[in-house]
């Protein structure tokens, strides 16, 4: 994916005239895809000692609360009620609160990865884990899924089990 600048604010004026642009059309909802990555630290020392993705060097950064409240202010310059829904694939219960909270002003809903906890000792070492599915695992899916529901104000959540960046999921 390549990343554009979001500490610009000449690229955060265009955005918000894309998306004006297309409210004028009728358009009344919009997917952030992998938002929490338009932050990331341009200064990231190297983590010889890490290993896999990475993930919890470069999501979620601070400046993200800014980027989408700035977003939501244009887009309530518009006059519209529009629905954001923002793709935050590590989000657990305690981040889709902090990013659905109505006092942030970011988002109205998250689609994450972790509404489906699967048996991971159940892959096959022979094949990458992120490219294959493992049997659900039900204790820790009602867990989840408990986490998930005690979210207040926010209704139902949206789980889902696969997308675009997943293997497609097959019954074990």
């Amino acid at each position: 994916m390549p990343d554009v600048n979001w500490d610009h604010p000449p690229l955060r004026k265009e955005m918000a005239e894309v998306l004006k642009y297309w409210i004028e059309k009728g358009i009344d909802g919009f997917r952030l895809d992998a938002f929490i990555y338009i932050d990331v630290d341009k200064d990231l020392t190297e983590h010889p000692e890490e290993t896999g993705p990475g993930q919890d060097l470069n999501e979620n950064g601070g400046n993200i609360p800014y980027y989408l409240s700035e977003m939501n202010e244009s887009i309530k310059e518009a006059g519209e009620d529009v629905f954001l829904v923002g793709e935050a694939t590590s989000a657990d219960a305690e981040l889709e609160q902090w990013y659905t909270d109505l006092e942030n002003n970011m988002v109205d809903k998250i689609i994450t990865m972790q509404y489906f906890p699967e048996k991971e000792d159940e892959k096959d070492d022979a094949v990458p884990g992120d490219k294959q599915h493992a049997p659900l695992d039900l204790k820790a899916f009602k867990e989840v899924q408990k986490a998930f529901q005690a979210q207040e104000d926010k209704g139902a959540p949206a789980p889902f089990r696969t997308n675009h960046d997943t293997p497609p999921s097959l019954p074990p």
